[in-house]
């Protein structure tokens, strides 16, 4: 009896012991699993001052890299050439490097974009990757063999559009038509002969009051202005100093609101109008001043305008420009009316 009580109790222990190796395994897998997330030893973040933007609105993409001592990245990886963009132009980009008394190095990138394109279907900031390394003894950085890789996800921004978001149509249900009464049907006749002669009244009119009008109008109406204003405004612009590229860009600013001003004249709408809308605008009316000349005129100075560093202005441009423009706004042999 006693040996069976020795064997119960020499079971229970091993059974105890077994049970505590395997929770003392299956902490030690858990907490060196929670350090190598905690220790990674480079993190990123990534950030857009704003989710929506009109077309030549610029807006700022941000990339902030923290390096653990003993780690960095090649600063390759932020340039703007490495940047995926879909519908979206660069303006400009910087990247600053901060060295902490910590020992972390800190890179923080700085994208100004904007987009050119009206008719983009979706702007977009598509995924990259930042490669890190270790850092050898010696202080260089070892790019043969990479540490690791960081994933940086897309980032997406609406364009912002004045034109309105029609939702589903419902289209009205007909209903089934209702007779009318006796009465009713014998009174009907005399009721439309009655409107009749009261919208022909009505409509003599409102004949005679257009046609004054209209005489009126053709006598008080402005004229076009002379293509010699034109010639006069063109000349001052290529007698600016565009020595540096502020003038130069003042100079296309003078352009594009000279060439506004005069397709205004012809199209209300013009001043507000995009390159391509007036593009569209003046070659369905058959219009005969060069539409699509000047169009690309106005595309040269909004790229100059809205370009930033990335897209100087250049004085060969500017003289291409008044060219184009002054075959539009003058026409050959035209001096006078």
């Amino acid at each position: 009896m006693k040996l069976r009580l020795e064997v119960s109790r020499v079971r229970g222990l091993s059974t105890i012991v077994i049970l505590c190796l395997a929770a003392a395994g299956c902490a030690d897998r858990s907490s060196g699993t929670g350090t190598t997330a905690q220790n990674t030893p480079v993190t990123v973040r990534s950030s857009v001052d704003r989710t929506a933007a009109w077309v030549g609105e610029p807006l700022t993409y941000a990339l902030e890299v923290a390096c653990s001592p003993g780690y960095d990245i090649v600063e390759n990886d932020l340039a703007r050439d490495h940047l995926p963009l879909e519908g979206l132009d660069v303006r400009s980009a910087s990247t600053t490097r901060e060295a902490r008394d910590d020992g972390v190095v800190v890179y923080r990138a700085r994208f100004q974009l904007a987009s050119y394109t009206p008719d983009a279907e979706r702007l977009r900031i598509g995924p990259t990757s930042i490669r890190y390394y270790r850092r050898d003894a010696d202080g260089r950085i070892n790019t043969q063999l990479p540490a690791g890789t960081l994933a940086v996800p897309e980032e997406a921004v609406a364009l912002r559009s004045t034109v309105p978001e029609w939702g589903d149509l419902v289209l009205r249900v007909a209903k089934t038509p209702t007779l009318l009464p006796w009465s009713a049907r014998v009174i009907y006749p005399l009721g439309v002969a009655l409107m009749v002669l009261s919208l022909g009244t009505v409509a003599l009119g409102l004949t005679g009051t257009i046609g004054r009008r209209r005489k009126s109008t053709r006598a008080h109406a402005p004229t076009r202005r002379p293509s010699t204003d034109y010639r006069v405004a063109l000349d001052e612009i290529r007698q600016l100093d565009t020595a540096n590229p502020q003038a130069l860009a003042h100079a296309f600013g003078r352009l594009d609101h000279l060439l506004r001003e005069f397709l205004a004249e012809t199209h209300v709408h013009a001043r507000s109008l995009t390159p391509d809308e007036i593009d569209s605008a003046l070659s369905a009316g058959g219009d005969g001043t060069s539409p699509r000349a000047v169009a690309q005129v106005l595309r040269d100075c909004e790229r100059v305008r809205y370009g930033g560093p990335s897209r100087p202005p250049s004085r060969e441009l500017l003289v291409r420009a008044l060219d184009q423009a002054e075959k539009a706004l003058v026409p050959a042999g035209g001096g006078g009316q």
